[in-house]
């Protein structure tokens, strides 16, 4: 008994045309860049903001490096520069919000870290640097 549920055999061209129909389906699905290649790179504060250009005073800058590093550096007049690392991992994305995990290389607790791309050269995120929760926007460093 034959139902509509029953698969049923492809005739030759169309059983070749098909196979080649999925491996192409499956080539452009899976070679999608992952949302966090967008921010790969080292960023600085836009100093078009009022937070943003008291850090860039600072010289504050971020990097998120395609090893799964990630690195604040700081530059202050009295102490020099202080930096901190540690390890990022993807958590989920939502349209242009990238949210990651931070795990510091002291040990110290993981942070949630939630970066906006806001276009191709600008992102926003609060810097996990104590005491600031205030979003804070940096621009693709150059090279």
């Amino acid at each position: 008994m034959v139902n509509c549920f029953t698969p049923k055999k492809l005739p030759g061209p169309a059983r070749f045309w098909s196979r080649w129909v999925a491996l192409l389906l499956a080539a452009v699905v899976g070679c999608q860049p992952q949302p966090t290649t967008r921010l790969l790179g080292r960023w600085k504060p836009d100093g078009d903001s009022v937070v943003g250009s008291l850090l860039e005073r600072g010289a504050l800058s971020v990097e998120f490096r395609a090893d799964g590093k990630f690195a604040v550096h700081l530059t202050l007049p009295v102490l020099g520069t202080v930096s901190k690392e540690a390890t990022w991992r993807y958590v989920r994305s939502d349209g242009s919000r990238i949210e990651l995990e931070l795990v510091w290389t002291d040990r110290s607790a993981p942070t949630r870290l939630v970066v906006t791309q806001v276009d191709e050269r600008t992102i926003e995120f609060v810097p996990p640097i104590k005491p600031l929760d205030t979003p804070v926007r940096f621009v693709r460093e150059a090279g």
